[in-house]
């Protein structure tokens, strides 16, 4: 399935980055190598998906679908990954409620079949060309995190670069 090709294509970029690091040699500054090229997704409108009796419930996806489309804004045009980082905070503890109230059955219920679409970002080649879908809230959870871990790296990278360009 799609997961055993994402642990192929990590596998490829890891391989890579230590090739990287053994070419560079022991004169090399030491800095981190890696600097991930986001991936994608399209804006959710959680509110227009959902059935839900009242106000608060549409507060709430209301407010699930701005974290999640201002984040999704920031990986189209990244700034810095500190922004990033900053904006994934924002939308994951929202998210994890999407996904407390769907593993506890509430009365929350969809007028379509879920989808999630993100392109690509574990190697170059696929990275922005290819769109991957899953039904489940557990791929946008998966997807989520993996950016958050791919902003964490950038964030580093951002980092020592800062600090061997002094």
């Amino acid at each position: 399935g799609h997961y055993g090709r994402g642990v192929f294509f990590v596998s490829i970029v890891v391989c890579r980055a230590v090739k990287i690091m053994a070419a560079a040699g022991p004169k090399a500054p030491p800095r981190m190598l890696m600097y991930f090229v986001l991936p994608s997704s399209k804006p959710i409108a959680f509110d227009k998906l959902f059935k839900f009796n009242d106000g608060s419930t549409e507060t709430l996806l209301k407010t699930l679908s701005q974290k999640r489309n201002d984040f999704v804004s920031f990986l189209s045009s990244p700034t810095t990954a500190e922004a990033g980082l900053a904006l994934a905070k924002e939308y994951i503890p929202h998210l994890l409620g999407l996904v407390h109230c769907i593993e506890n059955q509430t009365d929350l219920r969809t007028y379509t079949p879920l989808t999630y679409t993100w392109t690509s970002s574990v190697a170059a080649e696929y990275a922005k060309s290819r769109e991957w879908t899953g039904p489940s809230v557990y791929y946008e959870s998966i997807m989520t995190f993996q950016t958050y871990g791919y902003l964490m790296v950038n964030a580093a990278t951002e980092l020592m670069d800062g600090a061997t360009s002094d």
